[in-house]
């Protein structure tokens, strides 16, 4: 009985890590466009139950295909050539989409479970 409260403990929702960014870059321009995403991150204050990840691919030619996914959705795609300027604006249109679609998934949540929207069973 005992090890069953504490399975069911650890399966809380509310005991898991909520809005990790995960970097999988490789390079040091996925490394530089991780920093300045991060440094540039707000986290939504009522936003719970998402994970960033920062993935780098290769691309053909002189550069790097970043890719932003919010649990398992793309929000952020783009070639990146190592380019300071291009790095910081890409982060910034990236955190700007990143906020947008975790807020946009964040009030989808919201009014699933607002009274309207719960029904009675009955048909």
């Amino acid at each position: 009985m005992k090890e069953q409260a504490e399975t069911d403990q650890s399966r809380d929702p509310e005991m898991e890590i909520d809005g990790l960014i995960i970097s999988e870059t490789l390079t040091k321009i996925g490394v530089d466009f991780y920093d300045l995403f991060y440094q540039r991150w707000v986290p939504p204050p009522t936003a719970s139950g998402y994970e960033v990840r920062i993935e780098e691919l290769p691309a053909p030619g002189f550069g790097t295909l970043i890719v932003v996914n919010v649990n398992e959705t793309t929000v952020f795609q783009r070639v990146l050539q190592p380019r300071y300027d291009q790095l910081e604006a890409s982060a910034e249109l990236a955190v700007s989409l990143t906020q947008r679609h975790v807020n946009d998934q964040q009030r989808l949540i919201q009014q699933l479970y607002e009274e309207d929207q719960q029904g009675t069973g009955i048909y």
